[in-house]
């Protein structure tokens, strides 16, 4: 069974609220574990405040890196201080990770602007739909390990539909829940 915390149960909207409200249940959660894996920047800042656990951050978006302003987002000048001592503040709580995982070279250029740059390194994302053919796969056990969330974004129907394609004969398992697990397993 997957062991993992998941955002949406959090009831603030605010990411500056969720982050504080979602400190003390990760705080709860990564007592009795050696290793967070945060999965994006945006509850970095609540897992860089552990203490005693080794702390990985998937670094998946831009998310400090375009002001709202930028997008049409900013409501007042207010909101732009604010933002600005927000994003501020949680680069600052982020030089406190271990360590980074990027999904792309133009990611880890992004945030070695404030992070150190030893500490992040790029693992792009293994399956990419556009693929027609997986050739040459070398393993020892010749099965392949999905582990994540069952949902349309993340591409496990892909990934089983892909399965057909593969040259050797390879099992599939899945480990994870989610709202497509029984579209997945039909």
């Amino acid at each position: 069974d997957p062991d993992y915390l998941d955002r949406n149960y959090l009831k603030f909207k605010r990411l500056d609220l969720k982050n504080l409200e979602s400190r003390w249940k990760i705080k709860k959660f990564a007592e009795d574990k050696d290793v967070i894996h945060c999965y994006g920047p945006k509850f970095a800042p609540a897992v860089a405040t552990l203490r005693k656990v080794k702390k990985v951050v998937t670094l998946n978006n831009y998310k400090f890196f375009y002001p709202r302003s930028v997008l049409g987002m900013e409501k007042n000048p207010k909101s732009k201080v604010y933002r600005t001592f927000h994003d501020t503040t949680c680069r600052f709580l982020m030089k406190r990770i271990d360590n980074f995982i990027a999904l792309s070279t133009p990611i880890k250029e992004q945030y070695s602007r404030f992070l150190q740059e030893q500490n992040i390194q790029v693992v792009p994302n293994m399956y990419e739909p556009g693929f027609s053919r997986f050739t040459g796969l070398e393993t020892c056990e010749k099965e392949l390990l999905y582990v994540g969330m069952i949902i349309e974004r993340k591409g496990v129907e892909d990934l089983v539909e892909a399965m057909d394609n593969i040259n050797e004969e390879y099992s599939l398992r899945i480990v994870g829940d989610g709202h497509k697990l029984d579209d997945v397993k039909e």
